[in-house]
């Protein structure tokens, strides 16, 4: 029948359609999400695309950011009961499982991250950096950022290549504006750069810095690059999240074991921006007595405790 033909080309087409793909987002429950395709772990961030998407209902954009909002506290919520429950030794571990695909080394990396707390966190680093370039202009600004990102970086040697790259990337970025002092619009717009730098350009494939990064086994040094972009100008944070959104796109067409170096990047970007771009506070608790200085010794010396954030601005 030529009308029953046509209504099953329709419904293939639709089915193969991204419009079929973001619906499935919201049929779906917070379990089944993690389920099936190792991209559905991620949904979040194909939710954040969906809601600044001006093509999609204002509905549609609502109903985004609401199961946005609910997959990233629930995320929080689990990420820091695992962190309690797998230090205690009278809980059982059952009842609140890891968040995450890293295994038991999850805890050991989250002191590690933790560990960069005190005079010369990443939070105090960056307020520093926003006062210092204060006055700038855009060329000294891209001299500043550049040091500011890599500043403390571990195997600096590895990454000095990519770090070379980086500033002869960013060098060329509208150079004819580098004698204009830094605005806040612009302060934006260069950071929002830097993520694409690091992420993806044209929206379509990683970048050259991505992929080199990644592939020589810096997933964290990219995770704090990133991390340290956001510190220095909050309201990008929706640009990296759709540019990460961009990338699971890019790479969820390869099976899971093509892309254990993007899964792990992932992982680490859930657990840092988890420590330290929401309302959870994260410290080390020292339990045992050792003749260390230096914490990161013996991490097993150390309890991470969580507590949310006090609101200090009245």
């Amino acid at each position: 029948m030529p009308g029953l033909n046509t209504c099953k080309t329709w419904l293939d087409n639709f089915i193969d359609s991204k419009d079929y793909q973001e619906i499935k987002l919201f049929a779906a429950k917070h379990d089944e999400l993690h389920k099936g395709h190792w991209a559905n772990r991620y949904t979040s961030y194909f939710l954040v695309a969906q809601s600044v998407n001006e093509n999609n209902p204002r509905e549609q954009q609502e109903a985004a950011k609401k199961l946005y909002r609910q997959i990233k506290d629930k995320y929080k919520f689990e990420l820091a009961m695992y962190i309690a429950r797998s230090q205690s030794a009278v809980s059982s571990t059952a009842r609140y499982k890891n968040p995450s695909v890293l295994g038991d080394n999850v805890l050991r990396l989250i002191k590690a991250i933790v560990l960069k707390k005190g005079a010369f966190s990443h939070e105090n680093i960056a307020n520093i950096f926003i006062k210092q370039t204060q006055g700038q202009t855009l060329e000294q600004f891209k001299t500043s950022i550049e040091k500011y990102l890599f500043f403390s970086v571990d195997n600096q040697e590895l990454v000095k290549t990519l770090r070379q790259q980086f500033a002869e990337i960013l060098s060329l970025w509208k150079k004819d504006c580098n004698q204009e002092i830094i605005t806040k619009e612009l302060f934006l717009r260069a950071c929002n750069r830097v993520i694409d730098f690091f992420t993806t350009e044209n929206g379509k494939e990683p970048s050259l810095l991505f992929v080199s990064l990644l592939t020589q086994g810096h997933s964290l040094t990219l995770v704090i690059i990133l991390l340290k972009t956001i510190l220095i100008s909050r309201n990008c944070r929706r640009h990296l999240e759709i540019k990460i959104a961009h990338l699971i796109r890019y790479y969820e067409k390869y099976p899971e074991d093509e892309c254990k170096w993007v899964i792990n990047f992932m992982e680490i970007f859930n657990i840092t921006f988890a420590i330290y771009a929401e309302n959870v506070e994260y410290n080390l608790i020292k339990m045992e007595e050792d003749e260390s200085i230096n914490p990161q010794l013996n991490l097993d010396a150390y309890r991470v405790f969580s507590q949310m954030k006090v609101d200090r601005q009245k």
